[in-house]
């Protein structure tokens, strides 16, 4: 009788169903999760405009320079420190699709980052996708780089600002990290000027190159 019954359950264990292509759980919600691209990605991965998210020495030497740029009549205006990889990775592609630099076709995935950026039912041009990518582009205020952000930078290894400056008076007197006063009188009244550059680099901030590819960008290495 033991045997039967043994018998008997092992039959029917081996008639059970058994589907081993079934999504798990956790792929299906990944799945259902994934979102297309637009706005609503700006606020996702927030990155810092916070001095003191970054590392040091490039922390203290930033606080060195704002405060000099500040007793010598230069307002100030801190636009990013410190960006996540996500943030990054979305700024990166979203930029390239807008700037045709790439298809959204041909954008890798990112593990964590459920975005669609080729749009359900999208024409042969990508017109949704495209649209999409540039609702992202003005959200980050990237519209006017003149380059793609990168997908590891200084940014997201807590080295780099993008410190935004303005000045209206036809000379300001900064003083450098040597002790030296330093005039201003000439080029433009912003961060691209090519005097201030020279003040920032004494304080161990390297303006990124070309200039006006990145017009704030400052980083221990300029990259």
């Amino acid at each position: 009788m033991k045997k039967l019954l043994i018998s008997a359950m092992v039959t029917l264990t081996l008639m059970a169903p058994t589907n081993i292509f079934a999504a798990s759980p956790d792929s299906v919600a990944s799945i259902a999760a994934a979102e297309n691209s637009g706005s609503a990605w700006v606020a996702r991965f927030p990155g810092s405009k916070s001095v003191d998210d970054l590392n040091d020495p490039f922390k203290s030497n930033v606080k060195s320079f704002i405060a000099a740029l500040q007793a010598a009549g230069i307002s100030t205006s801190i636009e990013s420190t410190y960006r996540p990889e996500e943030r990054a990775y979305l700024m990166h592609w979203s930029w390239k699709i807008v700037n045709k630099k790439a298809s959204p076709k041909d954008v890798p995935a990112k593990a964590g980052v459920n975005i669609k950026w080729v749009h359900d039912n999208d024409d042969a041009n990508y017109s949704k996708s495209i649209a999409g990518a540039r609702e992202m582009v003005n959200g980050y205020g990237i519209s006017n780089l003149n380059v793609a952000p990168a997908l590891n930078s200084n940014h997201t290894a807590r080295n780099a600002i993008d410190l935004g400056t303005s000045w209206s008076k036809s000379s300001v007197v900064i003083t450098d990290a040597n002790g030296k006063k330093v005039t201003i009188d000439s080029g433009a009244k912003n961060s691209t000027n090519a005097t201030l550059i020279s003040v920032a680099k004494t304080y161990g901030l390297v303006h990124y190159t070309p200039v006006n590819d990145d017009k704030n960008h400052f980083s221990p290495n300029g990259h």
